[in-house]
């Protein structure tokens, strides 16, 4: 049966599937909890960082893009856990650990299964102590990529993934630290066995004996004395420290761990779906056994068709409506005016409509209609005036009661039953109003223009990017660097419909002296979202260019030996020099020790007589290089 994919897995998690979720779990909790174990060296807080990991990933999975590496997302999730719980804490870790039953527990127990050969394995057994207390001794970012890489197998463009970087960056970040690790760990190595092996190397690391700890001076110091010792430089060769470090044993979770973790896991709320736009088909749809004329649709609709009809019935009775079928349409005033109650000349006749809502004041059956009648003197509307604002739009004209002793009638239309009001009660017309919209809060949204990408600063320059803002309201904005030598604005106001230009300025002071690309960012705050812009400060840009370089062939002790030197300059630094060359009809290559300043050399033993032509190449610390091919002097020519 075919194994589903981490895509696969994930796809079918972000739509529900519990059982997706438990294989991803079951595949990943292993390698989360030995790597969280190494970092943390407590095995109980291994397993919160485990389960506290999982859940993270779960709440979060639903914004997993498609595509995107689970593996390394996740593991971003748990070195981050992992190292937050570390600097809250700011404690010390152990080397080792007492188990549930009392025993110790060691981190230094390699894996046989990890190496080529039982001799490989036992050469790493009987380094595995000194390897593991020099890579403990490790800031612990380091020994975190140092554990993905090499322990979990993240390469190059997992490790970018998981730290938000380029791949170029990731592969220059794992080269930097590797050689740097090495360095370290070989020195550390040395030292503790440097009574037993060699003389001269004691002599060297007396200062380092005495202190009781490894310094940067000293470890220079190893290193140049590597380069000239062939023994040091073959133990070395042999040691091979990170091949050891990447063939620790995994640390196994105690028993039940691993099962109460999936339970909990389980038993905890799915991942959170995507948001999505509202559907207002989807909101309007009936419910299932809700159809024709009895569905809850229908009758909201019915409703409505109701509403709309009275609004128009009003229109065309009320005389003041621009389209009332009874409205004076001979020489009386116009409505809104303010001879609005006076009778219409010759004899014709206004009807008024006026709706009086019960109230207390309202008495019941008191009163008697009084039908209009034409002539002069006689009016409808004696004793009515109309209120503030009437008109079209406005209040209808209120019936005072005539003499103060009975109600004023009301007139009506024919048919309808006249409405009687109490002495002293005001009827008052109650148009009905139309529905209105309530406004949507602005809730402005930036953004950047298609294309932005990753902004290059070369040190002591800048760049600029724009922030837009498509919607009808004005913005406030803040910026947040995230690095020291990151230089910019702390925010500022984007006009409605409007953009602006950020400028951000690289502080070549406060940026790193290596040579290389850095990784950064400044995120970008609105009132409704906010998100990171990518940025790189580049120091140096040159390759690095020889001025010199040489192949000397002779003997030492009798035997054949080849002197390799170089001077090397760059604009900023070179981090390795390398020769290349025949011998004995194999090709040899050769790292060159830096001797201070430009100058880079070694010297080696020949198996075989004579040399061929050799090639140096020269790295900077942003991975540009430079070669080039010499001639060698005195070697015979026995390689060609």
């Amino acid at each position: 049966m075919t194994q589903l994919t981490d895509a696969d897995l994930v796809e079918a998690a972000q739509g529900g599937d519990r059982e997706a979720l438990a294989q991803l779990y079951e595949r990943y909790f292993d390698a989360v909890y030995d790597f969280a174990a190494r970092m943390v060296r407590n095995r109980d807080e291994a397993a919160d960082i485990a389960q506290e990991t999982f859940l993270k990933a779960m709440n979060a999975l639903g914004g997993l893009k498609q595509g995107a590496s689970f593996r390394s997302w996740l593991f971003s999730i748990a070195r981050n856990t992992a190292l937050n719980r570390l600097e809250r804490r700011g404690r010390t870790r152990p080397l080792a650990v007492i188990d549930a039953e009392g025993e110790e527990f060691a981190f230094d127990v390699v894996d046989p299964s990890r190496f080529a050969s039982p001799q490989e394995a036992a050469e790493a057994a009987a380094a595995a102590k000194l390897v593991w207390e020099a890579a403990a001794g490790l800031d612990p970012r380091q020994l975190s990529l140092l554990d993905l890489h090499l322990r979990q197998g993240l390469d190059a463009e997992e490790i970018a993934a998981a730290l938000g970087i380029t791949r170029n960056n990731a592969y220059v970040l794992l080269h930097r630290l590797k050689k740097a690790v090495e360095s370290a760990i070989s020195a550390y190595v040395l030292w503790k066995q440097a009574g037993e092996r060699c003389e001269e190397l004691a002599a060297v690391l007396a200062p380092a004996a005495a202190a009781g700890a490894m310094t940067p001076a000293v470890r220079k110091a190893v290193d140049r004395h590597v380069e000239r010792c062939g023994e040091c430089r073959e133990r070395r060769r042999r040691l091979a420290p990170l091949a050891v470090f990447g063939g620790l044993a995994p640390v196994a979770a105690p028993p039940g761990v691993r099962a109460a973790g999936l339970e909990q896991l389980l038993r905890a709320p799915g991942p959170r779906p995507q948001p999505r736009p509202a559907d207002p088909a989807a909101r309007q749809a009936p419910p299932q056994g809700g159809h024709g004329f009895t569905s809850p649709g229908f009758l909201r609709a019915g409703a409505l068709l109701g509403v709309a009809a009275g609004v128009l019935l009003l229109a065309l009775v009320l005389p003041f409506s621009p389209l009332a079928l009874t409205r004076d349409d001979g020489s009386g005033a116009r409505q809104g005016s303010p001879d609005f109650a006076t009778p219409a000349a010759g004899g014709g006749s206004q009807t008024i409509i006026v709706p009086v809502s019960p109230s207390p004041g309202t008495a019941a059956g008191g009163g008697s209609p009084s039908p209009s009648a034409g002539g002069a003197g006689s009016s409808p509307t004696a004793g009515v005036s109309p209120s503030p604002g009437g008109g079209p739009g406005g209040a209808s004209p209120t019936a005072a009661p005539a003499g103060g002793s009975a109600p004023a009638p009301t007139p009506t239309a024919a048919g309808a039953s006249p409405t009687p009001t109490a002495p002293g009660a005001t009827a008052t017309a109650t148009p009905t109003a139309a529905p209105s919209a309530t406004p949507t809060p602005c809730a402005p949204s930036l953004s950047l223009p298609p294309g932005t990408g990753t902004l290059v600063i070369p040190a002591g320059g800048q760049a600029s990017f724009q922030l837009q803002n498509a919607t009808g309201c004005a913005a406030e904005y803040s910026l947040a660097p995230s690095a020291p030598w990151l230089i910019g604005p702390a925010g500022g106001s984007i006009p409605a419909y409007g953009s602006v230009t950020i400028t951000l300025r690289v502080d070549g002071t406060a940026l790193p002296a290596d040579e290389g690309d850095y990784p950064a960012a400044v995120t970008v705050t609105g009132p409704a979202n906010s998100f990171a812009v990518p940025v790189i400060g580049r120091r140096g840009g040159q390759p690095p260019q020889f001025l010199s370089a040489s192949m000397t062939c002779g003997t030492a002790g009798g035997a054949p030996s080849v002197t390799l030197t170089a001077q090397v300059a760059d604009d900023i630094g070179v981090v390795r020099v390398t020769a290349t060359f025949t011998a004995g009809g194999e090709t040899v290559t050769v790292d060159l020790g830096h001797a201070g300043g430009l100058q880079w050399g070694a010297g080696l033993a020949l198996d075989g007589q004579g040399a061929g032509p050799v090639t140096f190449t020269a790295y900077d610390g942003a991975g540009r290089q430079a070669t080039l091919a010499v001639a060698p002097a005195g070697c015979g020519g026995g390689g060609r």
